[in-house]
């Protein structure tokens, strides 16, 4: 009998959530659509906020992680979907 470890957590649904967050800030700050930033930045954080608090309430672990890895894997994405974004509109130069 082999033992299951359960479903498993969607933390990479949040890595690529947070990318493509990063991704979009250059390309809304190029396109000067403040109010489409705000949205996706507001929704971003409200995502951190709900899962600290859940996180909070429940010793540290948000589903079945500590909250810490997913804080890191979504900083992570953020800035590695900035970075990605910002480079290629400098190299492509739309």
């Amino acid at each position: 009998m082999v033992g299951t470890r359960g479903p498993q957590t969607p933390t990479g649904f949040h890595a690529f959530f947070s990318t493509g967050v990063g991704g979009g800030v250059p390309l809304y700050v190029h396109a000067n659509n403040g109010a489409a930033l705000i949205i996706l930045l507001g929704l971003w954080v409200g995502l951190q906020l709900f899962m600290y608090a859940r996180a909070r309430r429940a010793r540290g672990i948000f589903i079945d992680e500590r909250f810490g890895e997913f804080a890191w894997i979504g900083a992570g994405g953020f800035l590695f979907g900035l970075l990605l974004s910002s480079t290629l509109l400098v190299v492509i130069g739309k």
